[in-house]
């Protein structure tokens, strides 16, 4: 064979068979879980797309979260997986494994072209779903009466990742139990890859208590708040202006402060609120605050100059014209006035009952004649009243419309 064959299409699969043989692995055929995926693998690719797959290469590790991660390029499809317990596994195609799939779905055959070395799409994992959706059920059915089969029952696709940065939050911090498979597609078009990474099982009796996982998320969030930045202001005294005075505020303008405001200074946090007070001062030639408590200082006492409201009307005439006090008026009352100093002796005389009046000593003259007229007296004779003349009237109209 000519080295221009070896560098063929088909050649290179020849070449690349030959470097896998170099490669550290283990024996295909010395694990239950690796046989059963080894079986699935060319099972789920017929039953979902009708593509021809082959194993040519099989690996099993168990590594921790960071080795695994390392071992995923960015730019690859990277699918989560979910089990029921909420454990997560990956599942990572390379670009030739991707293509194939992609291919298969849309031309109907594997093309010899090399996968496009981009950045996958949420269409491409759409397309590679279905795949892996069959192959994880195919994979438990192979492990089926297994010991393996509950650490890897009841995976399906969660959803796809596009950053690999984002795996660290993503997956646990456990042991994986990882596949790097080497697969022939489309009989020889192309070669690629599959990695697949399965968390450990957690036991029930492994997993942390619910008190020691709320402990350790109070003192982790305790932890990250205490370190967090905390930011002060240092307020001498607030001034408040009408819109008028603050819009004529120029460059090189002097505001008056306070004196109380040097030894009374607030440290006011983001919120708004006083969180300490203290007063100005000097450190090492710095302008520095000493911190004195941590009450709110009292409001100084601002003149106002809104009117005040008195009790009594007079008093704002002036002392002249204000009334004496009570005490004073008591004071100057002569003795012997008959006064009782407790005025609560004092009691209203008793009723007296009035005489009664007699009625027949009131004029009757008149009473009668009224009451044969109603009452009241009759009005005279008024007479006839005299005609109207209108003749002025002689120009009105003889009809209103």
């Amino acid at each position: 064979m000519s080295s221009r064959e070896l560098l063929g299409a088909e050649g290179e699969s020849v070449i690349r068979r030959m470097l896998r043989t170099f490669e550290p692995q283990e024996d295909p055929r010395g694990s239950e879980t690796i046989r059963a995926l080894r079986s699935a693998l060319p099972k789920a690719a017929d039953s979902a797309f009708d593509l021809p797959l082959e194993v040519t290469g099989l690996v099993a590790e168990d590594v921790q979260r960071e080795p695994l991660i390392e071992k995923i390029e960015d730019g690859q499809l990277m699918l989560l997986l979910q089990a029921r317990d909420s454990r997560l596994a990956i599942a990572v195609p390379d670009a030739n494994m991707l293509a194939a799939l992609i291919e298969i779905q849309t031309m109907g055959c594997v093309s010899k072209t090399e996968g496009a070395d981009r950045k996958p799409t949420r269409t491409d994992a759409a397309l590679a779903e279905p795949f892996f959706e069959v192959l994880l059920a195919e994979f438990l059915h192979q492990l089926e009466g297994s010991e393996d089969m509950e650490r890897f029952a009841g995976f399906g696709v969660y959803r796809s990742v596009d950053e690999r940065r984002h795996l660290p939050l993503l997956l646990a911090e456990a042991e994986y139990h990882v596949f790097t498979v080497d697969v022939d597609l489309g009989q020889g078009a192309k070669q690629g890859r599959i990695l697949l990474g399965f968390p450990e099982l957690q036991r029930p009796e492994e997993r942390p208590s619910e008190e020691t996982e709320k402990a350790a998320w109070t003192e982790a969030m305790h932890k990250n708040v205490m370190q967090g930045e905390a930011v002060l202001d240092a307020q001498l005294f607030r001034l408040s202006l009408n819109v008028e005075a603050l819009e004529s505020l120029q460059v090189g303008q002097e505001l008056e402060i306070p004196r109380q405001a040097l030894t009374h200074v607030e440290l006011v946090g983001l919120d708004g609120k006083t969180a300490l007070t203290g007063k100005l001062g000097q450190s090492d030639g710095r302008r520095a605050v000493m911190i004195t408590d941590g009450e709110k200082p009292s409001l100084p006492v601002v003149d106002s100059q809104e009117p005040q409201i008195s009790d009594n009307p007079l008093s704002a005439l002036g002392a002249d014209y204000a009334p004496p006090p009570m005490t004073s008026l008591l004071a100057s009352q002569p003795e012997g006035t008959g006064v009782p100093d407790d005025l609560s002796e004092l009691s209203p005389p008793p009723e007296e009952e009035l005489p009664s009046l007699p009625m027949a000593d009131l004029p009757q003259a008149g009473l009668e004649e009224n009451e044969q007229n109603g009452g009241l007296d009759a009005l005279p004779d008024l007479g006839e009243l005299p005609p109207m003349d209108m003749s002025a009237l002689d120009d009105l109209p003889l009809t209103i419309d």
